[in-house]
């Protein structure tokens, strides 16, 4: 069995975080890598602008969401210059990313050309967008998207909001359900790939707290980004069972991520 999860942040500078990994065999630590996870903000963006779009054209090409004979440039959009994103390098690789736009009030949402919002969502100054997931093929079965989540949700709470919007496959909808994500009822195709998709919330400030996902998952996925907001007094606890799960988990987390691990990492 070959499974990886978070260790502990080795070093934290500004908004890069290096996280150390252990990969488990045979029920041992076999070894260690580290990947390192950066926030860019708006005003970083036009220093990594090639990076992530490269990135987006890549992953786009494969399932068909884009034209082979794309470029870069054809991969911007309106959103991209007032976004947050959250990258993942693993070494010098930019193995995965995602963005999140807190649109200003009165903005126009991007999933709102492709399907209406109606009442089961939450308010739009409560939430954030969550859009252009991308991760390298290369990559699908390592930390890369379980970081992703993590640090979307911890940026979410950074924000100051409690909720974000976001969107996958149908394929892929079993995964996001297991890290909190809840389908809205809202189906839609995405063009040109003719995906099916489905839009989905997640209240980030529940569950980095341990509510809607398992006690596993919560060990393997959102511990070390809780532990981190809760040192800087940045996550709120919105109730006393709240506060009462968050401590019986970080009591409880090197047991129950061992255990996770030796599930397979589910």
């Amino acid at each position: 069995m070959d499974t990886w999860a978070a260790d502990r942040q080795s070093a934290v500078s500004g908004q890069s975080v290096v996280v150390l990994v252990s990969q488990l065999v045979g029920g041992r630590v076999a070894s260690q890598d580290a990947f390192n996870v950066q926030i860019i903000s708006p005003a970083e963006f036009a220093g990594h602008r090639t990076a992530l779009l490269t990135l987006r054209r890549d992953a786009y090409r494969r399932v068909g969401a884009v034209p082979q004979e794309a470029q870069v440039d054809d991969c911007a959009d309106e959103f991209d210059g007032y976004s947050h994103f959250v990258a993942v390098f693993h070494r010098e690789t930019m193995a995965g990313s995602l963005r999140v736009t807190k649109h200003p009030e009165g903005g126009r949402w991007a999933f709102e050309s492709m399907f209406p919002f109606g009442k089961e969502l939450p308010p739009k100054n409560n939430m954030v967008e969550v859009s252009k997931v991308c991760v390298l093929n290369e990559y699908r079965k390592s930390p890369v998207t379980r970081l992703l989540f993590a640090y979307c949700a911890k940026l979410t709470v950074e924000l100051g909001c409690d909720f974000l919007l976001g969107s996958s496959s149908v394929a892929l909808a079993p995964m996001y359900r297991r890290v909190g994500c809840r389908p809205i009822g809202v189906k839609f195709v995405h063009e040109p790939s003719g995906l099916e998709s489905i839009a989905f919330t997640a209240n980030a400030r529940a569950v980095l707290n341990g509510s809607g996902v398992s006690p596993f998952v919560w060990s393997l996925v959102f511990s070390e980004a809780h532990e981190d907001l809760l040192r800087r007094a940045k996550l709120p606890v919105r109730s006393t069972a709240e506060r009462v799960r968050g401590r019986v988990l970080r009591a409880l987390k090197g047991p129950l991520r061992y255990a996770a691990l030796l599930a397979g990492g589910r």
